[in-house]
């Protein structure tokens, strides 16, 4: 098989091979396309800083390649470049279904007469070795040592990520091959977040059919294998789903547990109990820094108004977080809360302000900026925080609108 001038018409041929368990060779020869590079750093590479000379930056990638270099002695930039790079070939050659950036779009627009869902979670170690064993219909040793180096590097720096990924595979090549050929349903939607969702248009027998199927089949493979009715709500980055059966839309709701851990990771106070509480060790600071603070906090909650149908809860947040920040200015200021609103007022902040992203905030909502005021926070509440939340309002933040 010769790598023609078009890497990607290429990549086509091999994804098909693969599809058929056919063996595919050179592979590694794809990264000496400057093709390849400037679609990675154009479209895939989002969490580090793009060069400012993109062919000098490609030249570089595919001498790495050519040569054949230790990728452990780069920096952190070219790393996550070749990472990306090779991730992104990953996909393009396992991956059958195609999962949209953003799944609540994904959701809202696929999921809308889905009426059962079945739920499973395949077990890591089962998820390794399918990826291992699938990976020697790539008849090109270097390529492999590539992605065996990747995949562990995807492991240690982004777990999720790569449990994602190893997920996607093994639904792309084992579970859809047995779900097409099976009588059972006739369409199929996918969903994955820690748990793969399969939404289906079909009735409870045929539901429990499949179920009893995929069990026989997959058992061994499976933490967990169930399913329910869709008006029950799935779990996706933290926020609950579920058809709305009488309206006849796909409902997201923030659940009042994550709101009660955010308000914990912040420390504004008990929400459940409605007692916000000042933040004694922010009075040190200057009444603009600690205002601060709060409207960079506040940034995590913008991405969740684009989401969510119940703004309620909230807007009941936000409230809690200004009451917060009025009991902290009024211990600074050793005053009544109601003194405390005044000085607030004074400066412009007002319960509606809150909400607003000022340039003396920090950096303007962006995903990168929420990442930044997680980041802070993981560093100075580092007991406080739930890495679960962390993880769903980072992969919130970067969700791509549309």
């Amino acid at each position: 098989m010769k790598v023609t001038s078009n890497p990607f018409k290429q990549i086509v041929v091999m994804h098909e091979r693969i599809k058929a368990k056919k063996y595919i060779k050179h592979c590694y020869k794809l990264f000496y396309q400057d093709a390849l590079w400037l679609q990675v750093l154009n479209e895939r590479v989002q969490d580090i800083d793009k060069p400012s000379d993109l062919n000098q930056n490609i030249d570089h990638l595919k001498q790495l390649f050519l040569r054949e270099a230790n990728f452990v002695s780069l920096n952190k930039q070219k790393r996550d470049m070749v990472k990306e790079a090779v991730i992104y070939l990953i996909e393009q050659l396992f991956i059958t279904s195609r999962l949209s950036s953003n799944p609540f779009t994904q959701l809202r627009r696929d999921w809308i007469n889905v009426s059962w869902v079945i739920i499973f979670k395949p077990k890591l170690n089962r998820l390794e070795t399918y990826a291992e064993n699938i990976k020697y219909l790539i008849d090109d040793i270097r390529f492999r040592q590539v992605m065996t180096r990747v995949l562990y590097q995807l492991k240690v720096e982004e777990f999720d990520r790569y449990l994602h990924l190893l997920q996607a595979i093994y639904l792309s090549n084992y579970i859809l091959p047995k779900l097409k050929a099976s009588s059972f349903i006739e369409s199929f939607s996918l969903c994955i977040d820690q748990f793969t969702y399969l939404g289906l248009i079909t009735t409870k027998v045929k539901v429990i059919n499949l179920y009893q199927y995929l069990r026989n089949i997959t058992g061994y493979h499976m933490n967990a294998i169930d399913f329910q009715h869709f008006s029950v709500p799935i779990q996706l980055h933290g926020l609950e789903v579920k058809r709305d059966q009488k309206n006849n839309k796909i409902c997201i709701e923030i659940p009042q547990h994550l709101l009660i851990k955010l308000t914990q990771m912040f420390q504004y106070g008990h929400f459940h109990q409605g007692k916000a509480r000042a933040r004694g060790y922010l009075i040190h600071r200057s009444i603009s820094e600690i205002i601060n603070v709060y409207q960079r906090e506040l940034l995590v909650t913008v991405p969740l108004y684009d989401l969510v149908d119940n703004c309620k809860p909230l807007n009941r947040f936000l409230h809690f977080a200004y009451q917060s920040l009025l009991r902290t200015i009024a211990v600074k200021k050793n005053c009544s809360i109601k003194k405390a609103a005044s000085i607030l007022e004074e400066k412009n902040v007002t319960m509606k302000q809150m909400t607003h992203v000022y340039k003396s905030a920090g950096e303007p909502y962006t995903s990168k900026g929420v990442r930044t005021v997680l980041r802070e926070v993981s560093r100075y509440h580092r007991n406080d925080v739930d890495p679960t939340i962390l993880h769903h309002l980072k992969k919130i933040s970067m969700l791509q609108k549309g």
